[in-house]
């Protein structure tokens, strides 16, 4: 079904529509007058937010100067790719939600990002934040992430981050979903909107107690080909994967594996 913004003529970002899209970092009462200096009269350099909510645009375009932004509100719209905005050095907060985004990228100089919605898009799989270390809540939920595992281990280093969001996609229909990301996700605060409870957390990381070695095991044969893997190991793990749970609940299924691959080495 198509996006009800996508009947209309898409809409190109310009100086005008950026003075319009003008608003504050913190939501307060300005008057009309104030609002239409800040519109009209502001150098763009010191504009510090803007928000092109519900705008129909389809590329992320025109963004030049524009320095000082902390505060960028992109979400309802039909954009399908994250693009030129590697500039906004100063940003740390970027809603793209609800738009048509497949892949994470052109987002590596944001180090300064501190909250990031990807909600309701078309994202598969989590990559390319890795240099985006001060995040602090990450909102993923609603894309088409089916590898709970495969987020949970990407998401292992990132040791400021409080809030994640993944309900809505096909992973969060496992039923042990929410158990393994608190499990192993030290930090976390808020997850799909619910408060951690830390009973729960001790809980999940007893049940959960060799599953850090699972996990990592799972992608040291899954990632890894690199210099120092045994004679034909990894093709052995890829072809045994295919046939073993994804996430491998207990240490015998473990060793079990390595036996078989170290045996084939």
């Amino acid at each position: 079904m198509a996006h009800p913004l996508e009947l209309a003529e898409p809409n190109v970002i310009d100086e005008d529509l950026v003075r319009h899209c003008i608003t504050t970092v913190v939501e307060t009462s300005v008057s009309e007058d104030k609002k239409k200096e800040m519109k009209t009269e502001m150098d763009l350099n010191d504009v510090k937010a803007l928000s092109f909510s519900f705008q129909n645009i389809l590329k992320i375009d025109n963004l030049n100067g524009l320095k000082s932004l902390v505060k960028l509100q992109l979400d309802n719209n039909i954009i399908e790719k994250i693009e030129n905005i590697e500039h906004l050095l100063n940003l740390e907060w970027l809603d793209l939600s609800f738009n048509n985004i497949q892949h994470i990228q052109g987002l590596s100089t944001l180090t300064k990002l501190k909250d990031l919605s990807l909600f309701n898009n078309r994202i598969e799989k989590l990559k390319d934040l890795d240099t985006l270390t001060d995040l602090q809540c990450l909102s993923v939920g609603h894309n088409l992430i089916t590898d709970v595992v495969q987020a949970i281990h990407y998401l292992r280093p990132f040791a400021n981050l409080r809030m994640l969001n993944m309900a809505g996609n096909p992973c969060s229909r496992d039923p042990e979903y929410h158990t393994r990301i608190i499990a192993h996700l030290k930090g976390l605060v808020y997850v799909d909107y619910r408060l951690v409870d830390p009973e729960q957390v001790l809980q999940a990381r007893e049940q959960y107690q060799v599953c850090s070695a699972d996990i990592d095991f799972y992608f040291m044969f899954r990632v890894y080909e690199g210099p120092g893997c045994a004679p034909g190991l990894a093709e052995l793990a890829r072809e045994q994967l295919s046939d073993l749970p994804m996430d491998f609940n207990s240490a015998r299924t473990m060793r079990v594996f390595l036996t078989r691959g170290l045996a084939a080495g």
